[in-house]
């Protein structure tokens, strides 16, 4: 199995991949579709993924009811890379699905009398 995703022994944040990397992905989906531009939604992810792993984001993310996962210690730099790899995959992925079906299927044309 390959070593950047095995999840058999996982622990959280240890791999390139976990559990969250699809949300990950899907954030970057969304982000898209609300209009943030590529650049600011990496921008964005980076300045998230050192907040969130320094003491102060941990300490806040352990204390939030509704964050996914809690943090008893830092992700590794190969998971910190992977999600934000995922986020800007997300982002891509929704730009050229957008940019597929606008071509291939634009929205029909009706009238109103």
């Amino acid at each position: 199995m390959c070593f950047l995703c095995d999840f058999s022994r996982y622990k959280m944040g240890l791999r390139f991949l976990d559990q969250y990397s699809l949300l990950h992905f899907a954030s970057g989906v969304v982000a898209y579709f609300f209009g943030i531009p590529l650049i600011w939604w990496f921008v964005i992810n980076v300045v998230f993924e050192i907040v969130e792993n320094s003491e102060f984001g941990m300490n806040i993310t352990r204390n939030l009811s509704f964050w996914p996962g809690g943090k008893a210690y830092r992700d590794a730099d190969i998971n910190i890379l992977g999600d934000i790899i995922c986020v800007l995959l997300g982002w891509g992925a929704a730009w050229a699905v957008d940019r597929f079906v606008k071509k291939h299927w634009p929205a029909p044309v009706t009238s109103v009398h």
